[in-house]
């Protein structure tokens, strides 16, 4: 009689760890959890003007420091707001990390099996889209919470460093050459010198609209015209020079990011061709 007690409650129990597995990695909850972000981005098109200066300085810290540091009433609400596309974004990386383990529980009963290749291929692009879904969603999270931007306008001789991570720019040089359409001098490169926390010194060039690799950050030169300058071309009619401005970022997520764009093209034509029905 023990035993058969023992073995009923040892079924029960499996059954409801079965129950929340297939709860977890349903359809179902992909749905309502898509659906659910896609409704919070769309809420945060019409709070993005409310909060426009705070995301910009959230956008030039590391975001953990960012929610560490910002204390205060004005910036509850988008702390607030924030934290549930966290829970949001966690909830469906779980559901899809249990898509990937059935998945590939299931390949591996194909092979098993020795199953026509069709069968394998189809269950293959969906352990590939589950993948790259994955991946994107841990290279974003990688660059929200330990990446940041920054920018710094340029003037040469001036030197720039960054509280969170241990890097000096210094402007060691500005190339100018003369905008006939303008009328006046635009900066066409800007040499630097870049200190990666005393370890190593790398000088680089940096042309304008162009975007450069170096010590893990990307460095690009831009211009755009300063607040007071548009007023006063405002005002006047007449056109004023843009101010330059260097802007560094450092998007540790971005390797993989990449792998899984890269896995999600494959896995989609797999599920395209050798559709399981």
């Amino acid at each position: 009689m023990k035993k058969k007690e023992t073995k009923k409650t040892e079924a029960k129990k499996a059954s409801i760890v079965k129950t929340i597995w297939d709860a977890l990695g349903s359809m179902k909850l992909f749905c309502i959890l898509a659906m659910m972000i896609s409704a919070w981005f769309f809420a945060l098109i019409l709070i993005y003007p409310k909060y426009m200066k705070l995301v910009a300085g959230m956008n030039e810290e590391v975001l953990i420091n960012w929610f560490i540091a910002s204390n205060g009433v004005e910036n509850a609400p988008l702390k607030g707001w924030l934290f549930v596309l966290f829970i949001l974004m966690t909830a469906l990386a779980v559901n899809l990390a249990v898509c990937l383990i059935n998945d590939a529980a299931i390949l591996i009963r194909i092979i098993k099996a020795k199953a026509e290749t069709k069968l394998f291929l189809g269950r293959l692009g969906i352990l590939l889209m589950h993948s790259s879904y994955i991946l994107i969603i841990i290279g974003h999270a990688g660059t929200s919470f330990a990446g940041f931007k920054q920018t710094f306008e340029v003037k040469q001789g001036i030197s720039y460093s960054h509280d969170s991570f241990s890097f000096d720019i210094n402007v060691m040089k500005v190339e100018k050459v003369f905008d006939d359409k303008a009328g006046y001098e635009t900066i066409s490169s800007a040499v630097i010198e870049l200190n990666n926390g005393g370890f190593n010194k790398e000088k680089i060039v940096v042309p304008m609209k162009k975007t450069v690799f170096a010590c893990k950050y990307l460095i690009s030169l831009n211009e755009k015209s300063s607040e007071s300058k548009r007023n006063l071309q405002g005002m006047s009619g007449e056109k004023k020079p843009k101010v330059p401005y260097l802007r560094v970022a450092w998007n540790p997520g971005m390797p993989f990011f990449c792998i899984g764009a890269a896995l999600f093209f494959p896995g989609l034509v797999l599920r395209m061709f050798y559709r399981i029905h």
